[in-house]
């Protein structure tokens, strides 16, 4: 009879993390952090950007700033650059990715793009 050996788990090494900003999404990269830890992993902490919002065919439409798209992007980067760094100073390896598009399918994208192990989201 011969001994089975032990199948071995694969290696985390890289963590998608993705995030709305919400609490919850702050609460799964907080569960992401410790596991990172644990298995020496990096994150790859991602944020799906709405497509832009085509301008109103109706004047009962509120018109939005020509910059607004622009305003947004520039806060979603911020945001993340925030929780980059906070993450950091945790001692784990941390970038981010910002992208356009619909958030299920653009998560797999970029869990793709980046080699993620694992995916966390909140």
């Amino acid at each position: 009879m011969s001994a089975a050996s032990p199948v071995r788990p694969a290696p985390v090494r890289t963590i998608l993390v993705a995030t709305d900003f919400s609490p919850t999404a702050s609460a799964a990269l907080q569960w992401a952090l410790e596991l990172a830890r644990a298995h020496r992993a990096r994150i790859v902490l991602v944020h799906a950007l709405a497509p832009p919002i085509p301008p109103a065919a109706s004047p009962d439409f509120v018109t939005l700033p020509p910059d607004f798209q622009d305003q947004y992007r520039d806060l979603a980067l911020r945001r993340l650059a925030t929780d980059v760094e906070a993450a950091r100073a945790k001692g784990v390896e941390v970038s981010s990715d910002l992208d356009i598009g619909p958030a299920s399918p653009l998560v797999i994208e970029l869990a793709t793009k980046h080699g993620a192990d694992v995916i966390v989201i909140g």
